[in-house]
């Protein structure tokens, strides 16, 4: 509020209005750093892919053949080349873990 005197004995009373101001919030960012690992080589019997064949894929694919929702790499898993993965892999997958 601004009190304007023009004249001796009068004063004019002056009011200012400012308009709303709007502001909007900085976001800032952490730079992300993105690794990326190479994956291992495809291995026959691989049900896991971790590379190696070990007991681990062989319960991971009878897990399979139990709940075909389970998630398996269907490209190792068929051993025997017929198109489905089923007990005859799992009997594959165990000659080949055992010897």
């Amino acid at each position: 509020m601004i009190i304007k005197l023009n004249e001796p004995n009068v004063t004019e009373l002056v009011t200012t209005t400012t308009k709303p101001v709007t502001t909007t919030e900085a976001t800032t960012t952490k730079p992300v750093t993105t690794t990326s690992e190479l994956l291992p080589e495809t291995v026959s019997g691989d049900a896991n892919n971790d590379g190696i064949i070990s007991a681990a894929d062989f319960i991971k694919l009878v897990q399979h053949i139990l709940n075909p929702e389970m998630q398996i790499n269907s490209k190792t898993s068929d051993l025997n080349g017929d198109g489905k993965i089923d007990s005859a892999d799992a009997v594959e997958l165990k000659k080949l873990f055992l010897g």
